[in-house]
């Protein structure tokens, strides 16, 4: 049986999770495109620099290992810290 306070209780819980929670999404959601979008620049500068013959795409491969383990430190900064 629902009561009134635990009906107001429910609203707060819910005001309170959108207030807080929708805009860490958001900025979630932006900051995944925008490591999409340096990804997809970093591998386009790869390909450049081995048509230009200014090294193999070996060479190349600690600048797109360096921006996969700079995506793996930010999800998890975002899953530890909190507010």
């Amino acid at each position: 049986m629902w009561t009134f306070e635990t009906r107001l209780t429910q609203i707060a819980e819910n005001w309170w999770l959108r207030l807080l929670c929708l805009p860490q999404w958001e900025n979630h959601a932006k900051s995944l495109k925008l490591e999409e979008q340096t990804l997809a620049k970093i591998k386009s500068r790869i390909e450049d620099k081995v048509m230009k013959n200014s090294g193999t795409w070996i060479d190349w491969q600690y600048l797109l290992k360096a921006a996969e383990l700079l995506m793996k430190v930010d999800d998890t900064c975002s899953m530890t810290l909190h507010y």
